[in-house]
């Protein structure tokens, strides 16, 4: 079936890169919206050509994506997808540390004034501290039994709060209404 995705294949030195962004520049000059993964940065003179948006995603980058952040997405959909996102930032979680984040992030979302709603949706989503600050709050009346789990997760959590990873604990900070954006 036909659709919006395209794959450039050739050998070395044959103008694949050149041919890519004579495609992209044909697009934006037809105001179609491009996005582009550039892991080797070859496109950043392109983005600046175009005023588009470019996206480091580095832990001393200005341009940041709030994990937490809806982002359009409907408010069910988007904690689906960080009940996946979890055990990718925090390692393999079981059943009892999966029902500790789940339930974190339903109240930080509520904290925030976000539920089904859709109207709710365009509230200032929570970041990744907020979670932590409720998990902290679970260990202190959880029983004993429950109280490992937790601080279990506090410790990896941490990591992308106060850590190495507490770049990524800011709120999101791109302009996705670009036409032009490139990671």
């Amino acid at each position: 079936l036909s659709n919006a995705n395209g794959l450039i294949l050739a050998s070395s030195g044959s103008g694949k890169s050149f041919f890519a962004k004579l495609l992209i520049s044909r697009y934006l000059l037809n105001n179609t919206k491009v996005m582009v993964i550039d892991p080797q940065g070859e496109y950043k003179n392109l983005v600046n050509v175009f005023n588009g948006e470019l996206i480091e995603l580095s832990r001393t980058s200005k341009t940041m994506i709030n994990p937490l952040d809806l982002m359009g997405h409907d408010y069910a959909e988007k904690r689906l997808s960080l009940m996946d996102l979890m055990p990718v930032i925090l390692g393999e979680l079981t059943e009892p540390q999966k029902s500790f984040i789940d339930r974190a992030l339903t109240e930080a979302y509520q904290r925030k004034g976000i539920n089904e709603d859709p109207e709710t949706w365009e509230n200032e989503p929570p970041i990744l501290e907020d979670v932590l600050e409720i998990l902290e709050r679970y260990e202190k009346k959880a029983i004993t039994l429950e109280k490992s789990t937790i601080r279990s997760l506090i410790n990896r959590l941490g990591m992308y709060v106060e850590g190495v990873f507490s770049f990524m604990n800011r709120h999101t900070n791109i302009d996705f209404t670009n036409n032009f954006v490139c990671f």
